[in-house]
């Protein structure tokens, strides 16, 4: 297995972590029948900045190993 597909394999476990987590806090939050403020696991602030984080980290995964992979690609093509 080279570098490329490691990295590949590893950040897609994270991004389908995250987003399982984000899931479940954002389920959690929404079936509690109160939100308060001062408890950070309630708080729908807390919730969305967990929704923020998990899409800023797959949006920058995402772009930057596409990025990767369009480079090897041209990269491998031209030295043909």
């Amino acid at each position: 297995m080279d570098e490329t597909n490691y990295h590949e394999i590893l950040g897609t476990v994270v991004v389908v972590t995250m987003a399982m987590v984000m899931m479940q806090a954002t389920i959690n939050a929404l079936l509690r029948s109160s939100f308060s403020f001062l408890s950070y696991d309630r708080s729908p602030i807390f919730v969305f900045a967990v929704f923020l984080f998990a899409l800023a980290s797959t949006s920058i995964y995402y772009w930057h190993w596409h990025w990767h992979w369009l480079r090897f690609t041209f990269l491998c093509s031209c030295s043909d």
